[in-house]
């Protein structure tokens, strides 16, 4: 039998003026969980992204199967 994992990283954004350096440390950050998930054997199975007025969230959803 077969057993569902799954594991969501959510990733705020902001969209106003002069916020390139925290947006960039943002994605950095989104991209070690990333990898930090991939080398426990999860896969990334969607990414979305929720607009808002002043940021965009990003939503990535992994899962991992593992085998009884």
């Amino acid at each position: 039998m077969s057993k569902a994992f799954f594991g969501c990283i959510r990733t705020a954004l902001s969209t106003e003026a002069n916020t390139e350096f925290q947006t960039n440390q943002a994605l950095a950050r989104r991209q070690e969980e990333l990898d930090d998930y991939g080398r426990s054997g999860y896969v990334l199975t969607s990414t979305i992204s929720v607009p808002a007025a002043d940021r965009v969230t990003i939503v990535d959803t992994m899962q991992r199967i593992v085998e009884d």
